[in-house]
């Protein structure tokens, strides 16, 4: 069932879908070459029962070419046209954990909301998708934070002594000692996972979010049984990825985390406005998983916008100027 670009539905949302056949998330693409990218190829199950659609707040149907022109009064929205080009970056910032791990970040002072990028799995802040979006931010007078969990990119550490809430922690922390007032988080992948559990968190100072292609639970859809049995006899699941030379890497204690972080099973309380940026192309995130991640936010500024032919990493300039479509729209309105 697909809405038509007004938000309707059409007369296929009355039949019943019992279930989708799907694949497992993968991590934000367009990283440093050090980072490896999630390409698993798992098949899991996920039930979408009756109704789903019709408990959305709204759907708008998109075509990957969008993004008006310089509004009067408005922040600018680029064209695909317009996307800013990126400069060489200069070395992150590092700041210490009270173990004294250091995590890296790049910070700005601007106006207004702070956005905040988290990366997904196995991915960092010098991602595409970031980094446009950073450049964007700086060229509009935009306050934003990016960072690296531990063992991620530039900070520090093993990238498998880390789990969901040792990563979500790392990005509190940063936060709370870096930033000020309001927040527009901003996550790829797991990191649309962790935006929902920060802004939790958080509820006071989170006053937006964007997911892209949001996997909030992938440790419960995403793992096949044969898997989990891996997870248990072994401590972690090692497997190949056509994308770089390192291969994939899940331990049990980032699957035990994710598990006990489950949020799709019952509402998630949180009122702020959110955006979902989901591809329908994505063979990673089943863009279901959008639909469910609206119909359980207690927000009813909920609104999911699918793109027919976008894959997981939404990273092609017309994905890019959607983005910053969707965030400058909403700092417009905080």
């Amino acid at each position: 069932m697909f809405p038509d670009v007004a938000g309707r539905t059409n007369g296929a949302q009355k039949r019943t879908r019992t279930s989708t056949t799907l694949r497992s998330p993968a991590p934000e693409a367009g990283a440093s070459t050090n980072s490896a990218i999630w390409a698993r190829g798992r098949w899991a199950r996920l039930a979408v029962g009756r109704g789903a659609v019709n408990h959305i707040r709204r759907i708008i149907f998109l075509t990957p070419r969008i993004g008006p022109s310089k509004g009067s009064g408005k922040t600018f929205i680029p064209q695909e046209d317009q996307i800013p080009d990126i400069p060489p970056s200069s070395p992150p910032s590092f700041f210490p954990r009270p173990d004294g791990l250091k995590l890296a970040y790049r910070h700005r002072a601007g106006k207004g909301t702070t956005i905040v990028f988290l990366p997904g799995y196995m991915s960092d802040m010098e991602g595409g998708k970031a980094v446009a979006l950073d450049r964007w931010a700086a060229e509009t007078g935009r306050a934003m934070l990016r960072l690296d969990y531990a063992g991620n990119g530039a900070s520090e550490g093993a990238f498998e002594d880390g789990t969901l809430v040792s990563w979500r922690d790392d990005a509190l922390l940063l936060i709370d000692a870096l930033t000020q007032g309001p927040l527009l988080l901003v996550g790829s992948s797991m990191g649309g996972w962790l935006a929902l559990l920060i802004a939790l968190a958080r509820p006071d100072r989170v006053a937006g979010i964007v997911g892209i292609a949001a996997a909030p639970d992938f440790t419960e859809w995403g793992f096949p049984q044969a898997d989990r049995a891996t997870l248990a006899a072994q401590g972690r699941l090692v497997e190949p990825t056509p994308y770089g030379d390192q291969p994939y890497v899940t331990t049990l204690g980032f699957w035990k985390s994710g598990q006990a972080l489950r949020v799709l099973e019952g509402e998630i309380a949180l009122d702020c406005p959110i955006r979902l940026l989901q591809g329908q192309a994505d063979p990673d995130v089943p863009w279901e998983i959008a639909l469910r991640i609206a119909r359980q936010v207690r927000s009813s500024d909920v609104q999911t916008l699918l793109i027919k032919d976008g894959d997981h990493r939404l990273s092609r300039d017309s994905d890019i100027a959607l983005l910053i479509r969707a965030v400058a729209s909403l700092l417009d309105n905080l």
